[in-house]
């Protein structure tokens, strides 16, 4: 894995988690994971209109089609899912 990827995945992950809701479907916080990958923008935005907290650099393909068709980066996307799901559902039934 590349290190300048994983810490953008990171990064955007972390935007993510600080700009969404739980249940929000757009950014997988209701359980899709392919919804979440969308919203990281691993290979770039794939929908017309990005949220507001979207940069024009959060928008940019962090992977290549290449690098994301192989299954070198799935554990690290699955472990990002998994830590944002959690983080932001917690928070809300915490009352955080």
């Amino acid at each position: 894995m590349r290190p300048e990827a994983t810490a953008e995945l990171r990064r955007r992950c972390n935007v993510l988690i600080e700009n969404t809701t739980p249940g929000d479907i757009g950014t997988g916080m209701s359980g899709s994971k392919i919804r979440f990958m969308a919203a990281l923008a691993v290979i770039g935005y794939p929908f017309k209109e990005p949220y507001q907290w979207m940069d024009e650099n959060y928008i940019k393909p962090v992977l290549t089609q290449e690098e994301f068709d192989s299954d070198v980066y799935d554990n690290f996307i699955n472990s990002l899912f998994e830590e944002a799901y959690t983080k932001v559902n917690k928070e809300t039934k915490n009352g955080n």
